[in-house]
């Protein structure tokens, strides 16, 4: 009666870290374009919350409160009575995140003033967020204080 011992052998080992090896070749770039589109809609949420503090700030304290963004310097900054409370720099969040409007389309809200009863003193804006990917989310700000964004395209 013969003993057999248990275990793999080297060929299965091999094998199966072959599999792996192709798995992974598969995943990771798609891993990768994951996170670059998460960067991207996490900064869209993150304009999108900045803007209902604002909103929120301006009915608070009874007072204006402007939101600027800047698509040259790619960052926008919070300001009520002439006090900066928050400035975001886009190219934090990593990814080629930046304010750029897409083709055919125009980024309106360089401005946005919220007042003290949470309207916009400007009509309907638009911002407008990309990546690397030439992914787009839009930020639309409406003049009675509602705000909404999804993709764009």
């Amino acid at each position: 009666m013969a003993h057999r011992k248990a275990g793999f052998t080297v060929i299965e080992l091999f094998v199966v870290m072959a599999m792996m090896v192709i798995i992974a070749g598969i995943a990771i770039p798609n891993f990768w374009v994951m996170i670059e589109n998460y960067r991207l809609k996490s900064a869209t949420m993150d304009v999108y919350t900045n803007l209902q503090f604002a909103k929120m700030t301006a009915i608070r304290k009874k007072a204006d409160c402007t939101i600027t963004f800047s698509v040259d310097a790619n960052q926008y900054a919070i300001d009520i009575d002439g006090q900066t409370l928050k400035t975001v720099e886009l190219q934090n969040y990593g990814s080629g995140v930046k304010l750029q409007a897409p083709e055919g389309e125009e980024f309106t809200a360089n401005t946005v003033t919220y007042n003290s009863i949470g309207l916009t003193t400007t009509v309907n804006s638009t911002a407008f967020l990309k990546n690397n990917r030439n992914l787009y989310y839009k930020v639309s700000i409406y003049s009675t204080g509602a705000i909404k964004y999804g993709k764009e395209g």
